[in-house]
């Protein structure tokens, strides 16, 4: 469970009355609730957050297809005669 520092004054939490720099253990967000009054101290054990792991790039590509390219792929557009041809019909009887 979260732990909070009381930053100034007092309150009030579960009828027991927290002064100044004491803790409380609560599941609700104190910070949000109250403003500028407290401070995490303890984050809870409930709720880890694992570290990411580091990105490596690789070194060399694995093939020459994985290798990055410079100038964009050069593509075979048809020719615009062979294009607008329509498919040959089969012969049937």
């Amino acid at each position: 469970m979260p732990k909070y520092r009381l930053k100034t004054g007092y309150h009030i939490h579960n009828g027991k009355e927290y002064k100044a720099g004491e803790i409380i253990e609560c599941e609700s967000d104190l910070r949000k609730v109250f403003r500028e009054k407290f401070e995490l101290v303890h984050e809870s054990a409930a709720a880890p957050v694992a570290p990411e792991a580091p990105v490596k790039a690789p070194s060399e590509p694995a093939s020459p297809s994985m290798k990055a390219s410079t100038q964009p792929e050069e593509m075979e557009w048809p020719n615009e005669d062979e294009a607008e041809k329509p498919a040959p019909k089969s012969k049937r009887k």
